[in-house]
């Protein structure tokens, strides 16, 4: 989220990245998928777009999901943490037999699949929410614009009494 937003970075973004790393090899599934680019940047450079965490996911990875996507980058745990976590995490997965971890990763994936659906229904109700944005933003800008005009009036009223109070000063030390 941080480079979306051109926000100062350090190796928090990879631990953002990470955790989306984790998630692909959890439910073996493509990040976003089908979500419209502009409203992926939009939304995850906000924090409103979040992936879907499989109910259920070990609560160990939930964690470690919900750590790693923290949406203040100084809370993301340091990689080092993360791997203590995993060690921790992993015996949850681990212990599942393989034949029943791949179904579970099925019923994941159909789970995060029907989420991406009802994402995208919600698209028009998506695109009203972004052009009443898109309209509050334009009202901003206008009312930026007319407090920097009113700023440029004030300095300009500042200068000409500064040059006449100059002037003033020179005429009394003749």
């Amino acid at each position: 989220p941080e480079v979306i937003r051109n926000d100062p970075c350090s190796e928090k973004v990879d631990i953002w990245s990470y955790g989306v790393l984790i998630w692909e090899l959890l439910t073996n599934e493509v990040p976003y998928k089908g979500v419209d680019y502009s409203a992926l940047i939009w939304g995850v450079g906000n924090n409103s777009l979040k992936l879907p965490v499989p109910t259920s996911c070990p609560e160990g990875f939930k964690l470690l999901l919900s750590l790693c996507w923290n949406s203040k980058a100084k809370n993301r745990p340091s990689f080092r943490q993360i791997l203590m976590h995993i060690d921790i995490a992993a015996t949850d997965v681990l212990t599942i037999p393989e034949k029943k971890y791949f179904g579970q990763q099925e019923t994941w994936k159909k789970e995060v699949d029907d989420y991406f659906i009802w994402l995208k229904s919600q698209g028009s109700q998506l695109t009203l929410i972004d052009d009443d944005l898109a309209e509050k933003k334009k009202e901003e800008i206008k009312q930026v614009r007319q407090v920097r005009k009113e700023y440029e009036e004030r300095l300009l009223r500042a200068n000409a009494l500064y040059k006449e109070l100059d002037e003033c000063m020179k005429q009394l030390k003749q």
